[in-house]
C-alpha cells in the first residue's frame, strides 16, 4: 500500500508544505531522505523524529550513532533506530502525525501527518509529490529566506526531480536490507540441503505456517522423496492448496492432464529447487556471485521461483516472497529436529488435520497447532 503524506514546514514565514506519496514499508531513515529532498536541503545536520502514537507517551526515533541530547535540553531518552523502524507501524490511520526535528542550531520542524492509504501504482516509481505549496527557506537561514520563488505546478516538478536525484541516498539501506535477506535466504537454502529433509518428509506430508504479519496460510510440502527432484513448494493460500488438490484428485481420478494444468494454472505458489551448475540461468548463478555464501557442492544449487496467475511463466522472487521462503525454510528445520525427538506428521490423504506452525506471543515463538484439512467435494 501507499501512504499519501502531508509534510509542513512549522514556525516559520513560509509554512512549506508538500504532499508525498511513499510505500508503507519506508523506513525513518528513508524519510528523513525523501523530507531533505523535497526541500532541496542537503541532510548534513543532525535530525530526530517524535511520535505519540495512540496516547502512547511519546517516543524518539534517529540515528542512534549520534548524540541526540542536543535535540532533548541535555537529557538522554533511549533512541528507536530509524533504519529498522517503519512509518507503517506508526502511521496506522488517516490523521496520525510524526514531527520530524532537523539541525539543533536552527531547530526547524516539520509535521508530518497521513491523509489516506491508497493502492500502489505500479506504473509510478516512488516516493512522487502530487503537491507543492512555497518553496523552503535556506536551512542556514532560520529567519525563513527563501530560495526561490515557483508556481505550485512548476515547485512540483522541481521537487520531483529532486527526488529522483535522491533516489540512490533514499534506496540504499532498502538495498542494503534486500542483500542481508538474500544473504539469509541463501545460506538457509544450503543448510537445508545439507540436513537433506526429504528423508524424513514426504511431499503428501504438508504442513501449513501462518504468517504472523499478514495472517497468510503457507502450505509447505518437501520433495526429495524417492525420485522426486530435492526442495520445497510453498502454496499461498487456502485457494492454492485447494486448486492443488483439484489437480491431483484429477490426474488421480480421470487422467485429464488438460484440465489438471488448468487447475494448477491458478495457484500462487513459490519454489526451491537444486540445479547443477550448468542448469541454472544467468540471473540465478549472478545471484550466487554477488553473495558470500558459499556452496561447495556444485551439483545442488539452488534456484528460486514464483508462480501465479499473473504471469505465464515462473518469475523470481520479490521482496515480500523472499520473507515467505525464509518463514518457510526456518519451520522445516524446526520440524525436522522435532520430528528426530519423535514429532508425527500427518500424511494428508489419511488424516483430517495437519499439522500448523503458528507464532505464539505468549513465548514469542512459533508453536505446533492444527489444522483441518481442506477436501473438495
Amino acid at each position: 500500500m501507499v501512504y499519501v503524506l502531508k509534510m509542513k514546514l512549522k514556525d516559520t514565514a513560509y509554512p512549506a508544505e508538500r504532499i508525498v506519496h511513499v510505500r508503507k514499508e519506508t523506513s525513518f531513515r528513508q524519510l528523513h531522505h525523501i523530507i531533505q529532498a523535497v526541500y532541496d536541503w542537503h541532510g548534513g545536520a543532525a535530525h530526530i523524529f517524535t511520535s505519540g502514537r495512540n496516547g502512547i507517551e511519546p517516543r524518539w526515533i534517529g540515528n542512534t550513532s549520534l548524540k541526540n541530547e542536543r535535540f532533548m535540553d541535555g537529557e538522554s531518552i533511549p533512541v528507536l533506530d530509524e533504519t529498522s523502524e517503519q512509518i507503517r507501524d506508526w502511521l496506522n490511520q488517516p490523521g496520525d502525525q510524526l514531527i520530524y526535528r532537523y539541525n539543533p542550531q536552527q531547530d526547524w520542524l516539520h509535521s508530518v501527518e497521513l491523509l489516506e492509504i491508497i493502492e500502489p501504482d505500479e506504473s509510478i516509481l516512488y516516493p512522487v509529490c502530487v503537491e507543492a505549496f512555497h518553496d523552503s527557506p535556506l536551512e542556514t537561514e532560520p529567519n525563513g529566506v527563501l530560495q526561490e520563488e515557483h508556481a505550485p505546478e512548476e515547485l512540483v516538478t522541481f521537487v520531483n526531480e529532486s527526488l529522483k536525484r535522491s533516489l540512490s541516498i533514499i534506496n540504499a539501506d532498502e538495498a542494503k536490507n534486500q542483500d542481508a535477506v538474500w544473504e539469509q535466504l541463501l545460506l538457509l537454502s544450503r543448510i537445508y540441503y545439507e540436513e537433506m529433509p526429504w528423508n524424513h518428509l514426504s511431499t503428501e506430508q504438508v504442513f501449513v505456517l501462518v504468517d504472523p504479519e499478514t495472517g497468510t496460510t503457507l502450505f509447505c510440502s518437501v520433495s526429495g522423496k524417492q525420485e522426486d527432484v530435492p526442495g520445497l513448494n510453498v502454496y499461498i493460500g487456502e485457494e492454492s492448496f485447494s486448486q492443488v488438490l483439484e489437480s491431483s484428485a484429477l490426474l488421480e481420478a480421470t487422467d485429464d492432464t488438460l484440465q489438471a494444468a488448468f487447475a494448477l494454472n491458478r495457484i500462487e505458489a513459490l519454489g526451491l529447487v537444486y540445479k547443477t551448475e550448468e542448469e541454472l540461468d544467468n540471473e540465478d548463478l549472478h545471484l550466487l556471485e554477488d553473495h558470500s555464501v558459499l556452496f561447495s557442492n556444485r551439483q545442488a544449487l539452488p534456484a528460486f521461483s514464483s508462480i501465479s496467475p499473473d504471469h505465464s511463466v515462473p518469475m523470481k522472487l520479490h521482496t515480500d516472497e523472499t520473507r515467505w521462503m525464509i518463514l518457510a525454510l526456518e519451520q522445516t528445520l524446526e520440524i525436522i529436529d522435532l520430528i528426530k525427538k519423535g514429532l508425527e506428521v500427518p500424511v494428508l490423504q489419511e488424516a483430517s488435520v495437519m499439522l500448523a506452525r503458528v507464532y505464539s506471543p505468549e513465548y514469542d515463538q512459533f508453536i505446533n497447532s492444527e489444522m483441518k484439512v481442506i477436501r473438495r467435494h
